[in-house]
């Protein structure tokens, strides 16, 4: 058979109702609760003052007062509507300010409960407690609380909080997701962030024993092929709690300017070695010729000498010129212009078209649209590759030649440049391109003429690539991007300004 309890017992026990009631009336008192009895129309008819005192007053002093006495004036018919309420529900709890005798304010929690058992006059019962400390205390919290969510949600630096047993990520903000490249919704491990495993172990290692990190640099690993994504971060490692939480911030610019400045660091560093050297062995030389043609009487032997002086002087100035393209290209901004394509390869070419030149030129140009780039670089450009294929063409064949293809569209104009001269070794390839490189030993040049030609398409935005076979030829082809379309869209922007006024 079922106990029942001391609640189903006092609805047939007047006597036990009582005590429960006695004892529940105990429990109020020691929790510090003042304690109301109110007639059918909230008459104060009975309370617990003399034990308990929150609101200042005497017993005496609410005997015979409406429970309305503790409302402020703005909400006095608010008693009335917690009392109906109270009726509705059976009884209802309610908080807000009430006001004590001395007119101070006070945050209060109010239990109303309808009671079905009346004895003589009393129908309702009101529990009254101060919970302002409560109050303070809970807003307090959610202050610190709405504080904290809005530095971790803030939309400048990434933040996240993981678990430090198995490193799940707990809570991150949209930045940190941005960062990583990783979606907000997907259930990840802190160390699935790090391309690197060391990095990560490196990480952990250092949150363990100092309880921090900062300014952890790693390569955030991610899905997208030939993407580099560099990230730095700060962390805090909270032991009791068992998590870890911290900033991430993006620092992919800063990482691969700092590479480009290592790079060009390293290529000045080379360029003013060679350019100093490539410039002193020269002016060496000729001093020497100077020295040995003064000791000379024989007119021929001196002729010989001022030869040679000549052809040092030449190299001189073809270094110089090109030490100058470089300074150029690294320092003037684009700027474009119509650039007649065809009219300036046939002129570059008759350069080169003079008696004893062995190689046929062939030339292939159409010009479906107008080309506007940088016309000074794109000279440039042309005079090197095209110099470049005369120079070095294959003396054993009875029929060198070189190709010119070359094709403009609205986009973009696409350069071949073919030769079957003496080509470039495999292993050579991928140096060509650098500063004061030379890849066979019949150069004569500066060892500057390609690094020109690709920083130079570089600074256009275009590309570069050669194909080579070692006795056999090279070619070269190239993409410019046509600065056509661009071009229009200022003039009728300018057009468009000048209407205005």
């Amino acid at each position: 058979m079922q106990q029942k309890s001391a609640l189903d017992h006092s609805v047939n026990d007047p006597e036990r109702a009582v005590e429960l009631e006695k004892y529940q009336s105990l429990i109020s008192t020691l929790k510090g609760q003042e304690e109301f009895l109110l007639d059918e129309n909230g008459i104060i008819i009975s309370t617990n003052l003399e034990a308990v005192n929150i609101t200042g007053y005497e017993e005496f002093e609410v005997i015979g007062e409406h429970i309305k006495l503790f409302y402020s004036s703005e909400e006095k018919e608010k008693a009335e509507e917690d009392l109906k309420r109270a009726v509705t529900l059976g009884q209802s709890v309610v908080s807000g300010f009430r006001v004590k005798k001395r007119g101070t304010t006070f945050w209060a929690k109010m239990k109303i409960k309808y009671l079905t058992d009346r004895s003589s006059r009393v129908v309702y019962k009101v529990s009254l407690q101060d919970t302002t400390h409560r109050a303070l205390s809970n807003l307090r919290v959610q202050t610190v609380r709405d504080e904290y969510l809005a530095i971790f949600n803030n939309p400048f630096v990434g933040s996240f909080k993981f678990k430090w047993n198995d490193y799940r990520l707990m809570r991150w903000n949209k930045k940190a997701s941005e960062i990583t490249g990783r979606s907000d919704s997907d259930e990840i491990y802190f160390n699935q962030l790090f391309s690197f495993e060391d990095d990560f172990q490196k990480f952990v290692t250092q949150l363990k024993i100092e309880r921090k990190v900062e300014g952890l640099k790693f390569k955030i690993k991610t899905d997208k092929k030939n993407e580099d994504r560099w990230a730095m971060i700060c962390a805090s490692y909270f032991v009791q709690q068992g998590f870890a939480e911290g900033i991430l911030l993006d620092i992919t610019d800063q990482h691969n300017q700092m590479i480009e400045l290592q790079r060009v660091n390293a290529e000045l560093d080379n360029f003013t070695y060679h350019a100093s050297h490539d410039l002193r062995a020269p002016l060496t030389t000729i001093l020497g010729l100077v020295n040995l043609g003064m000791m000379e009487n024989e007119m021929v032997a001196i002729k010989s000498y001022l030869e040679m002086i000549r052809n040092r002087i030449s190299h001189m100035d073809l270094l110089l010129k090109d030490l100058i393209s470089v300074s150029y290209n690294n320092k003037k901004e684009v700027s474009f212009e119509t650039f007649a394509i065809e009219k300036e390869t046939k002129e570059i070419i008759r350069d080169y078209d003079y008696p004893g030149n062995k190689c046929t030129t062939y030339v292939d140009i159409v010009e479906q649209e107008e080309f506007v780039t940088d016309a000074i670089r794109m000279r440039t450009i042309l005079r090197n590759l095209i110099s470049n294929a005369f120079k070095y063409y294959n003396p054993e064949l009875e029929s060198p030649f070189v190709k010119i293809k070359i094709r403009v569209s609205k986009s973009h104009t696409a350069i071949q440049l073919m030769d079957n001269g003496i080509g470039i070794e495999w292993s050579h390839k991928e140096r060509v391109y650098d500063m004061f490189y030379r890849a066979t030993s019949r150069s004569n040049g500066t060892g500057l003429g390609l690094y020109i030609v690709k920083s130079m398409i570089e600074k256009l935005n275009g590309q570069i690539s050669l194909e080579s076979t070692l006795g056999y030829g090279t070619t070269f082809l190239l993409t410019i991007p046509n600065q056509l379309e661009r071009t229009k869209r200022k003039l009728l922007q300018s057009a468009s300004m000048i209407n205005i006024f």
